[in-house]
């Protein structure tokens, strides 16, 4: 029975830690910008032209797609040699429902 109990926790505590993630993730101005730029232009933003969208370098800009796929935000797709950004738009509505769970509750 205990270890049922501590299985549950230790579930829940990855479900809380995974949500506070992509609530760090999607606070930033930058990576919203990005999300509304991949969801306006799908399946044609690479990192050279999410780059000329902004005024930081390719590296920041890196930091910034890592951050929101390691949130489960965003996919790579890979198509010769290059790599396109594309929105998980089910990770999206998750992430609006539970924005809209803290602000309710």
């Amino acid at each position: 029975m205990l270890a049922t109990i501590q299985s549950r926790t230790m579930a829940a505590q990855m479900v809380e830690d995974a949500d506070a993630r992509l609530i760090e993730a999607i606070v930033s101005p930058v990576r919203q910008r990005i999300l509304r730029l991949l969801m306006a232009h799908p399946d044609t933003m690479t990192v050279e032209r999410l780059v000329e969208c902004f005024e930081q370098t390719q590296p920041t800009i890196s930091h910034h797609l890592r951050i929101l796929r390691s949130a489960g935000l965003l996919y790579r797709r890979k198509q010769g040699n290059c790599t396109y950004y594309c929105v998980d738009l089910k990770r999206i509505a998750y992430a609006r429902d539970l924005v809209i769970d803290l602000v309710t509750f």
